[in-house]
C-alpha cells in the first residue's frame, strides 16, 4: 500500500522513491510519452539519479514530483509534478501512461495541482507550457481552468504558456 501525500477525487500522488524505477522507465523512456520534451527520452540508466532529484527537491521545497496512482484500481496513471524555473516561475505538468490518454486523467491530475497549489504555495501563479503544436496538452490546461497568457520560448522550444493565479 502506498503512503500519498495528497488525494484529489479518486486520484493520488506519492513520494517517488528508489524502488519506483520500472514506474519511471515506463513513461520517461517511452518516445511517444516524451514526444514533445525538448530533451526526448531519458535513458534508463539516468532514471536512479532523476529520482534523487525529485527526492531532493521535495525535501528543500516541500513540494515537486509525485507518481500519480487511481485509487480505485491501484493502477499507476503518471508522473506529476511542481518545480521551480530558473526564471523564477513556479511550472506543474504532468506525464501519462500512453494506455491512459484521452480518458481523462489530464486534466484530473492537472485540476489536483491547481487545487494543492491555491491550497499551499505563496505565489501569486503557476504555469504550465507546451510546444505550440501540441494541441490536446493545450485543451488540457483550457479544461483545468488555465488561462493563456503567451507564446514565448521555454526550454528551446516554442511554447504556449498558460497561467493559474492563486491569489
Amino acid at each position: 500500500m502506498r503512503d500519498y501525500i495528497f488525494k484529489f477525487n479518486d486520484i493520488g500522488f506519492s513520494l517517488i522513491q528508489n524502488e519506483d524505477v520500472d514506474y519511471l522507465i515506463k513513461i520517461d523512456c517511452d518516445s511517444e510519452v516524451r514526444e514533445f520534451f525538448p530533451d526526448g527520452v531519458v535513458k534508463k540508466e539516468e532514471i536512479p539519479e532523476r529520482i534523487s532529484k525529485y527526492k531532493s527537491a521535495y525535501d528543500e521545497y516541500g513540494y515537486g514530483c509525485y507518481l500519480v496512482f487511481d485509487l480505485k484500481t491501484n493502477n499507476f496513471i503518471g508522473r506529476a509534478g511542481i518545480g521551480d524555473l530558473d526564471n523564477g516561475e513556479t511550472e506543474i505538468g504532468y506525464l501519462i501512461t500512453k494506455e491512459l490518454w484521452n480518458k481523462g486523467y489530464a486534466t484530473k491530475i492537472l485540476m489536483a495541482l491547481l487545487d494543492w497549489c491555491k491550497r499551499n504555495l505563496k505565489k501569486k501563479r503557476v504555469i504550465a507550457f507546451t510546444p505550440v503544436e501540441h494541441k490536446a496538452s493545450e485543451r488540457v490546461m483550457q479544461k483545468a481552468g488555465m488561462t493563456f497568457l503567451k507564446i514565448d520560448i521555454m526550454k528551446g522550444v516554442n511554447c504556449v504558456i498558460y497561467e493559474y493565479k492563486l491569489k
